[in-house]
This record gives C-alpha cells, structure tokens and sequence, in this order.
C-alpha cells in the first residue's frame, strides 16, 4: 500500500502518536500550514486545467503524476478515530486518491481517446492509474 511504502500509515492507524510542537518530527503532522496554502492553491489549479494537448500519452502521464505526487505532500492524511483503525481509513483514502487521479488523467486526455475512457469508465471497479495510463498509451501504439 502506498501510503504504508511513505511511512504514512501510522498517522490513519494511530501508531503514529503526535509528538510535542517542540520534536523535529511534529512537521509531519502539520504539513498543511498556512504557508502551504499559495503552493497548494497553485497545484490544485495546475492539476484542474492540465491538458494532454500536443503532448504524448507518457508526456503528459509523468506531468499529471508528477503534480499529484507533489499535492499529496501538501494535503493532510484524514486520521483514524476509531481507535484501532477497523475503519479502513488507509484504504478508503488510497482508492479516494486513485480515483481522483483516474478521472484527471482521463479528463486531460484529447478527444480521439473518448472511446477508450468511456471504456475504462464502465471497468468495474476501476483500474489504478498506472492501469489506466498502460490502456491509454497501448491505443496510442496502435493508431
């Protein structure tokens, strides 16, 4: 799980516990400060209008991945209350993410690639994102 891979799941499952404003680790825990704010206000624009337009299909992939990436470290994980995290937080926000970053690419994609999303559209469940570009990019090969 990705957020497992970031050292990220102990702030869902509450392993993680806060430490005091005074530990080096307490950033961790306040990454979305006021700050942040102008540099996630410009991702999140970047990412609602970004366009495959002249670019390729692995172009324009590695430019929304890169941005996404970069917005997860600004956004703050949502952290378990129930204690013992039966809730599955980690997993409902991982597929949150995916999701999201699925209907982006999607949208940015150009128009000869409307049947293709409309494909993926109706998989069940939908694929990840690196599914998604590998589906995209074999049709570019072929056409």
């Amino acid at each position: 799980m990705a957020l497992n891979v970031r050292n990220r799941l102990g702030f869902i499952d509450g392993t993680i516990h806060k430490p005091p404003s005074t530990d080096r680790n307490s950033g961790s825990w306040s990454r979305f400060k006021q700050d942040d704010a102008p540099r996630v206000y410009e991702i999140e624009q970047r990412l609602s209008t970004i366009k495959q337009g002249s670019k390729d299909v692995s172009a324009y992939y590695t430019e929304l991945i890169t941005l996404w990436e970069e917005y997860k470290n600004y956004i703050e994980l949502p952290v378990c209350t129930c204690g013992k995290c039966k809730c599955n937080a980690a997993m409902l926000w991982e597929k949150l993410q995916q999701c999201s970053c699925v209907t982006k690419f999607l949208v940015g994609l150009n128009e000869v690639y409307d049947q293709m999303k409309r494909h993926i559209l109706m998989l069940k469940p939908i694929p990840c994102i690196e599914e998604v570009y590998n589906m995209v990019a074999q049709d570019e090969r072929q056409r």
